[in-house]
């Protein structure tokens, strides 16, 4: 199955102090390069516009390959594998500036009400706006996310 034109795609910068002591993207700035798009991903294509409403709860995080400087501005690709009650799992595919794929990730996320600091629920616009984006791959079989094989996960 082909995520296609259920994605979002968002640009996101490399800036020299992203990298390491090899001169790599450090790994950790991956999941902060991750989390700049998801942010932007959640605002321009589903409406969701506070970084505050939600709250990473599980990362699952594949390099395939260095990134370094010269490979930016990275595209990173978005599409919603499965909107819960409260929570929203997305499968993120990490690109370079000519299209090469240097990671992968599946988040899941829970919306998150700041007030009463606990999980909400979505909102019907929330969803109807997530289920344009959602590819729900049956569990075990792969999805292709540009280019990226990404193994269904558990209902």
């Amino acid at each position: 199955m082909t995520v296609g034109q259920r994605t979002g795609r968002v640009a996101v910068p490399l800036r020299e102090r992203d990298l390491d002591h090899q001169n790599h993207v450090y790994h950790g700035v991956m999941l902060t390069l991750l989390d700049e798009g998801r942010v932007r991903f959640f605002a321009d294509y589903l409406g969701i516009e506070e970084a505050a409403s939600y709250v990473v709860v599980r990362v699952e995080l594949d390099y395939h390959t260095e990134t370094v400087l010269a490979d930016g501005p990275l595209t990173i690709e978005y599409a919603v594998e499965r909107a819960g009650t409260t929570s929203v799992r997305t499968l993120e595919c990490v690109m370079t500036v000519t299209g090469r794929r240097v990671a992968t990730a599946v988040i899941t996320c829970v919306l998150w009400d700041a007030e009463t600091r606990a999980p909400r629920a979505l909102t019907t616009a929330e969803r109807e706006r997530l289920e344009r984006f959602a590819t729900p791959p049956p569990l075990g079989e792969v999805v292709e996310i540009a280019g990226a094989e990404v193994l269904g996960t558990e209902r």
